[in-house]
């Protein structure tokens, strides 16, 4: 549908091999590896996007997601681990199963083709970094200490 879209695998991993050969075979155009990316090197690579894909099947709580929200880069991301978590489904990004690659195609056209979703999705996104201010999760951290304190108290 965008033939002139380009597609950048930032990072290693151990599917890269994969990847690459997949790609040849497939014969797409416009895709580029850049192996690994420095931590000074992340705003450039970010300031080149227009969506962010990522698609773990395994995963914490990556920060790559809160840069992307406050970079105001519009996310796409499996439910895997801590993601949904991190990132609410049609507020801060949108959300698809893990290994779904026709829905996480769909979601990136969406972005492109619905009038003002990215920009709905990037505005909540970056309000979101707030929860994640040293101030704010050490607040949080007290609280739920105070909280689990209360109530081992309450239970002797």
């Amino acid at each position: 549908r965008y033939p002139e879209a380009r597609l950048t695998v930032a990072h290693d991993g151990p599917q890269r091999g994969k990847l690459e050969t997949l790609t040849r075979e497939l014969g797409l155009q416009n895709v580029r590896f850049t192996g690994y990316v420095s931590q000074q090197q992340t705003p450039e690579v970010y300031d080149e996007a227009d969506i962010y894909l990522t698609s773990p099947n395994i995963d914490n709580m990556p920060g790559s997601l809160l840069e992307c929200f406050a970079a105001g880069l519009p996310v796409v991301a499996t439910k895997a681990g801590g993601i949904p978590y991190i990132l609410e489904d049609e507020r801060t990004g949108l959300l698809v199963e893990c290994n779904d690659h026709h829905a996480m195609a769909e979601c990136a056209f969406r972005l492109m083709e619905e009038d003002g979703l990215a920009l709905k999705l990037t505005r909540n996104a970056r309000a979101e970094c707030g929860k994640y201010t040293p101030d704010a999760v050490g607040r949080a951290w007290r609280e739920l200490y105070h909280e689990l304190r209360s109530d081992r108290t309450d239970r002797l």
